[in-house]
């Protein structure tokens, strides 16, 4: 990777799609300090967007196929199944049955 490559981590993403293409919104979320959690009225945590991302929906697809591949190898290779919220997961189980993904 070129040394002015600019990386970045993210625990959240957001993404949004057109007719035309899809954006990735890469995010990264973190608890807020305990005193401030009060101040905001219940809000336990802060995301700030720190990458966008776009694609046409075609390289989006080859993506999810590479990506989707990458998963399914790294949990046969350790015989572990990745844990995912229960809304992603049904989202996650009905793709992998080959049904309609929502």
């Amino acid at each position: 990777m070129a040394e002015d490559t600019l990386r970045f981590y993210s625990n959240s993403t957001r993404v949004v799609s057109t007719l035309f293409d899809l954006t990735f919104e890469f995010r990264r979320q973190a608890p807020l300090p305990e005193e401030e959690e009060t101040a905001t009225e219940g809000v336990t945590a802060f995301t700030v967007a720190r990458c966008q991302v776009s694609v046409s929906l075609q390289h989006a697809k080859a993506i999810a196929a590479i990506l989707t591949k990458h998963i399914k190898n790294y949990e046969a290779a350790h015989g572990v199944t990745l844990p995912l919220p229960e809304d992603m997961q049904a989202i996650w189980s009905e793709w992998m049955e080959g049904g309609k993904n929502g």
